[in-house]
């Protein structure tokens, strides 16, 4: 039974990775020239977690890991990682040991780790540090040093609270952290796009004065 359950999750991943594949395949050679690949990236100008991961694993394929490593350090590690938890779990199946095959605080862990990142990855965005080269130049035309602090200080905070959204192991602060999380996301909008939180409350608003 482990056993079945094993191969189904690498069922399951190597479906994804074919289907990360194709998705690579058509967004960098066929839709080259096309807009929204990533909606964080070509709209909102910022990182999301995976972006990054088709050229990275693209670089891979050609051998070149120092590429794969500036495109997505977070990708590179967390593949690392997967495999070192594979062989685990293939370990105490053949061992025939009841222990779990992947311990229950990956996926919250995976989560927390790809916030985080994702938050210093586009902090440091912001003051034109960006090894992709791909936001930094939309972000430094518009920010002074002290706008640059004030939104990686935001995205950091919301990133932490995030965390505790998730991790906190009491109710109470965990709630918290999820509203908190709510708060700081809609004061970076804000900061950030202010046009753009204008045209998502302005239906909000005509519904109060129509």
């Amino acid at each position: 039974m482990r056993l079945k359950q094993y191969i189904r999750y690498h069922v399951i991943f190597l479906l994804f990775a074919a289907a990360f594949s194709v998705y690579g395949f058509i967004s960098i050679i066929v839709l080259k020239n096309q807009a929204y690949h990533c909606l964080m990236h070509d709209v909102l100008h910022l990182y999301c977690p995976l972006c990054g991961g088709t050229r990275a694993f693209l670089s891979c394929l050609r051998f070149d890991l120092l590429g794969a490593v500036r495109y997505n350090p977070a990708v590179m590690l967390a593949a690392l990682v997967f495999i070192v938890l594979d062989i685990r779990a293939l370990i105490l199946i053949l061992r025939g040991s009841d222990r779990t095959l992947f311990p229950h605080w990956l996926l919250p862990a995976a989560i927390c780790y790809f916030a985080v990142f994702t938050a210093l990855r586009n902090a440091l965005a912001f003051f034109g540090v960006d090894p992709v080269g791909d936001v930094a130049p939309f972000w430094t035309e518009r920010m002074t040093t002290v706008t640059a602090s004030l939104a990686a200080a935001l995205l950091l905070a919301l990133a932490l609270f995030l965390c505790g959204a998730i991790c906190c192991p009491q109710k109470k602060i965990r709630h918290a952290s999820a509203f908190l999380t709510g708060v700081f996301a809609v004061v970076l909008v804000s900061f950030l796009y202010t046009p753009l939180l204008l045209l998502l409350l302005a239906p909000v608003f005509m519904c109060f004065f129509l």
